[in-house]
């Protein structure tokens, strides 16, 4: 029974913190964290969705970012391109 559970495939709900991240970075270009953490938790707080408290979101959103960068470290990397 608890095998079932897990072979069971889940949905994900949407990642908004990191369409908000993306939206901002793809309108403003380069920004410091404080400048993208302050604009989220504007966008979040006007939606009711600053779950957690700031200091987890501010956590969620520098991983988020983190993993962005890795991201597209990986596929510079991949493509030939000097970061």
């Amino acid at each position: 029974m608890l095998e079932d559970r897990r072979s069971r495939s889940s949905r994900k709900t949407p990642d908004l913190v990191t369409d908000e991240l993306i939206l901002i970075l793809h309108e403003a270009g380069m920004l410091e964290f404080n400048d993208i953490f302050q604009r989220i938790v504007v966008v979040m707080k006007a939606k009711h969705m600053s779950l957690g408290g700031e200091e987890i979101l501010r956590l969620r959103i520098y991983e988020k970012l983190q993993n962005l960068v890795s991201l597209i470290q990986g596929e510079a990397l991949v493509s030939g391109i000097l970061l």
